[in-house]
């Protein structure tokens, strides 16, 4: 998997075609949410790991969905990730999935 860092210098360059999932759904994704719309990228859905996944929530009116909903998209080029969990320990995880090409962080976090 390849990450790719977003960060206030480079987001002009960000294909805001594909459809934008947040993976994670705690503060910080909120806060990633946020930085992405204040430069007009509209956020498809939040994504968590299957055992998290409850049906029809919403996180500040946007939905939810389980990490396998991507996994069964056909073409992983409709869709960029957005990898917004605070723990080192899951990204060495996360990183390991096979099926994701790449992933894009938010890079400045006092932009957040």
């Amino acid at each position: 998997m390849d990450i790719k860092f977003i960060s206030e210098q480079n987001i002009a360059t960000y294909n805001v075609h594909a459809k934008v999932y947040i993976f994670g759904a705690g503060e910080y994704a909120v806060c990633v949410k946020q930085f992405l719309e204040k430069y007009h990228i509209t956020i498809e859905a939040f994504c968590v790991d299957d055992k998290f996944y409850v049906k029809n929530c919403l996180i500040t009116g946007t939905k939810v969905v389980p990490l396998s909903f991507l996994e069964q998209e056909t073409d992983s080029s409709s869709y960029n990730v957005f990898y917004a969990v605070a723990s080192p320990q899951r990204i060495r995880e996360f990183r390991k999935i096979k099926w994701l090409e790449e992933v894009y962080m938010v890079f400045d976090p006092f932009e957040l």
